[in-house]
């Protein structure tokens, strides 16, 4: 996923830091492992006040490609939602794999509240939502050691 980014302006990373080939900053929610809600919101926290679109990928997306993230943003620019996100090839909504008006998504934050060990889907329903299918494999995320040894890097097999 970091990959995907290196032509931001900014990157930020929830984290333990550890060396990486572009510059990003790094963060950790707190306490660390309350969520990746909270661990959204740590990162949001570092941008600066002129970012006006955040794009969010998890770290665990080892399928999303720079395409992948222009393609989130030309849906974004061409929507009057507050976010544009992908959805898994089952149609399941990918919050950590999307663009997001980052004042729209600051606001949405606050409506929630505490975001300490909450799930991202929490943030939904504050927002106004486009969604973009993945046809390329790209919400493909790696949970468990089973799915490591699964996945590709081939295209064409992961779809």
């Amino acid at each position: 996923a970091h990959a995907a980014c290196t032509e931001s302006a900014q990157i930020v990373v929830v984290g333990p830091a550890r060396p990486t080939s572009t510059a990003v900053r790094w963060t950790e929610e707190s306490p660390a492992g309350s969520g990746p809600l909270a661990a959204l919101s740590a990162g949001i926290d570092l941008l600066s006040a002129d970012v006006e679109v955040v794009v969010v990928l998890a770290a665990d997306l080892p399928a999303v490609e720079v395409g992948t993230v222009g393609r989130l943003l030309a849906g974004l620019d061409a929507s009057r939602a507050d976010a544009v996100m992908l959805t898994d090839q089952k149609g399941r909504l990918q919050p950590l794999l999307g663009a997001y008006r980052l004042l729209d998504l600051r606001h949405a934050l606050n409506a929630v509240g505490d975001v300490r060990d909450l799930p991202v889907g929490r943030l939904l329903d504050h927002l106004t939502l486009e969604t973009i299918p993945d046809h390329d494999g790209a919400a493909t995320d790696i949970d468990t050691p089973r799915d490591l040894a699964q996945w590709t890097p081939d295209k064409e097999e992961r779809t």
